[in-house]
């Protein structure tokens, strides 16, 4: 859940734009990995840099350090394409303590290695050659992958179905060419081809599904499924959201609603709150859940902006920020105990309706 002062910042770091910066900064790093071109410091700072590590002798701490930091500069822009993409994913999750860790444990990734090689040396570790730049193209495919899923914060499902499937299309074609190369042994070989088959078929199922209008990664033919299916339903009943902006707006919205004595779920949204996604496709997706939010009146303040409006509703429902959701009985009285804040599945939020008592 997002806190009240971190929202403005959240809200920010999820914009649109800055997300698909974001993307098109990982795809930069993945060309990188393809071997596109090389991210290198200027020649001149590393010459600089290595006249300098050559006049430190060692044999104390101070020159160790010294010349730790100086390789450092050399050897840090080997992983300027990873370490950029870790420290891109750790600004969008917003969480100091999650990018502290993750950092620390490149850290250590980074260093345990050189640690084993200078106790083991060559009897565990591989000798270099072609599976260096093998690991380096999977990595490659991974950076691609993670820019695709920050597409998926705002790009329709429907397109994300297809992109998803064409970054597959890619991944199968790789192990396809990997699978072709005479250095790997015959079973090796086979294993990598079936596994490129299994990979292509189901890429191509994914953009069939997207032009269908398929939103599932997992159920990609299911509009299809539904059409071919005599007397089944293309879909599950879609609920209606009331849209409200002010204090006044939804205090309306509830009269209207005692008035039919209905119950009403306040659903507090955001474009840019990931959670609020999930929860609208997971949840008010589901077939049994959608059958009882038919029987509510569901309003959906959304607090995208968070201007004096946004927080100021926020503040009279004492609501820290989305996704929090609300069940208001007919009565206009608001069911405290039953307030839903951050991510819950499916199963949860039935048996929240439950306990409520709604039909």
């Amino acid at each position: 859940m997002c806190n009240k002062a971190g929202s403005n910042w959240y809200a920010a770091l999820q914009s649109p734009w800055l997300l698909g910066a974001f993307a098109g900064l990982f795809v930069i790093l993945a060309s990188s990995l393809f071997g596109l071109f090389e991210l290198r410091l200027p020649a001149w700072l590393l010459n600089r840099v290595d006249v300098i590590s050559r006049k430190h002798a060692g044999g104390s701490i101070t020159g160790a350090a010294a010349l730790g930091l100086l390789s450092a500069l050399l050897v840090g822009p080997c992983m300027t394409a990873p370490l950029a993409g870790a420290l891109l994913y750790i600004s969008q999750t917003g969480s100091a303590l999650l990018g502290g860790m993750a950092l620390f444990a490149l850290g250590l990734g980074m260093g345990l290695p050189l640690l084993a090689l200078a106790m083991f040396g060559n009897k565990v570790l591989p000798k270099p050659g072609p599976w260096m730049e093998r690991v380096r193209v999977v990595f490659g495919y991974v950076m691609l992958g993670v820019a695709i899923s920050m597409l998926n914060r705002f790009v329709p499902a429907q397109w994300m179905l297809a992109i998803w499937g064409a970054w597959l299309l890619a991944v199968a074609t790789g192990l396809l060419a990997w699978g072709s190369a005479s250095s790997l042994a015959e079973r090796g070989a086979w294993f990598l081809r079936y596994l490129s088959v299994l990979t292509g078929i189901w890429a191509l199922l994914l953009l069939v599904g997207s032009a269908s209008g398929a939103t599932s990664l997992l159920q990609p033919l299911q509009k299809l499924r539904a059409v071919a299916a005599v007397g089944m339903p293309s879909n599950s009943p879609q609920p209606t959201y009331i849209a409200a902006k002010t204090v006044e707006d939804v205090n309306n919205q509830l009269q209207a609603a005692q008035a039919k004595g209905q119950w009403t779920l306040i659903d507090f949204f955001a474009k840019w709150c990931v959670s609020c996604h999930v929860i609208e496709k997971n949840v008010f997706g589901h077939p049994e859940v959608a059958a009882r939010l038919q029987h509510l009146h569901i309003i959906r303040p959304d607090v995208t902006h968070n201007d004096a409006a946004d927080r100021a509703l926020l503040k009279h429902w004492g609501v820290q920020g989305p996704p929090t959701l609300i069940l208001v009985d007919p009565n206009g009285i608001e069911r405290r105990d039953l307030r839903m804040v951050g991510e819950l599945s499916a199963a949860r939020f039935l048996e929240t309706l439950d306990s409520a008592g709604t039909p």
